[in-house]
Order: structure tokens, then sequence, then C-alpha cells
């Protein structure tokens, strides 16, 4: 027989009510409660996290724990869309980074790379629009680590890319019209 019980953890932060069998174990409705429920723990009991690993907490661990709260809050799309941001660019280069080696400098060659020599297959750099949408992931992540009390907030004021206005090449008045008679 399934009983009704309520959740919460070690710092006494309410998570929700789940169902227990007779021996006491929680049982998860379906998968995205299972789910769920192991991402309020870990987003909950963030801080405890920090202080028993603060050593070897790394920016991959951040970027784990910005995926878990991105989860539910955003469209499928848009977190795959994050995702895959992350997967490509982001964690490869800042992986094996600790929290206390981000700083500005950083960042800026992170961004100065993907500029230069960003393309997956080698060829080349980024498209200026690419470099900020990928830009401004890693803010929300920062901004994530921030709020957390891991990162400064001062770390979000890099530059990001401006797009490139495409000059527009006007044709001669002869060739106008030469194009309007045919």
């Amino acid at each position: 027989m399934l009983k009704t019980k309520q959740r919460q953890t070690k710092n006494d932060v309410f998570i929700g009510t789940f169902e227990t069998d007779d021996s006491g174990k929680e049982q998860a409705k379906n998968t995205n409660d299972f789910f769920l429920t192991n991402c309020f723990i870990k987003i909950f009991s963030f801080q405890t996290l920090k202080e028993k690993h603060s050593k070897t907490y790394s920016f991959d661990n951040l970027i784990d724990d910005f995926l878990c709260a991105q989860k539910f809050l955003v469209k499928e799309s848009t977190f795959s869309h994050y995702n895959n941001i992350i997967n490509t660019h982001i964690r490869p280069y800042f992986a094996s980074f600790a929290l206390e080696e981000i700083d500005i400098v950083i960042i800026r060659d992170f961004i100065n790379e993907k500029l230069s020599s960003g393309r997956i297959d080698g060829t080349g750099g980024l498209s200026n629009k690419s470099v900020k949408d990928i830009s401004s992931v890693l803010k929300m992540i920062i901004k994530y680590g921030a709020t957390k009390g891991l990162l400064q907030s001062s770390l979000t004021e890099f530059p990001v890319p401006k797009e490139r206005k495409k000059d527009i090449k006007i044709l001669a008045l002869k060739n106008l019209r030469c194009l309007e008679n045919n």
C-alpha cells in the first residue's frame, strides 16, 4: 500500500509530496518525477556540496548544475539548444578549470578563440552571431554561479561581438533600367 509523505532536504527545504511503499522507500511516479526530484535535491543542497567539495568543484560541475536547473524552466527546444552549445563549445574549453581560476582574461581568450578558430571542423572561426549566442549561454552560467556565491557577478561584463553590417551594393541607374526592361 502506498502512503503519501513530504520530502525535505537536509537543510529542511520543502521539495514536495511523494508516495512511499510499506518499507518507506520512495516511489517515483514516472521518470520525470524522479529526474525532477534529483534536480531539486541537487539544487537545494548545492550550498552543502560547495562547502564539502570547494577545492574540487570545477566549472564542469557548475555547468551540470545549471543544466539541471534549466531543465524544467525552459522549453524543451531551448534546453536542447543550451545543451548543444554547452557540450559543443563551452564544456570542452572550461571543463578543466576550477571555479577560482575563471577570470575575465580566460573568458576573453575563449571568445577570441571562437572568433578565430572556433569551427568544429577546424576550418576557421565562427560568425559573430554564433559567438554572441555562445556568449549569452556562458553569461547565464556565470550568473547562475554568481547567485550561488561561486563566481563574481562582474565576470558577466565581458564584451560580446557585435554583428557586422553588410555593405549593400546599389545598382547604377543604367543597370536598373536594363533589369526593368527585361
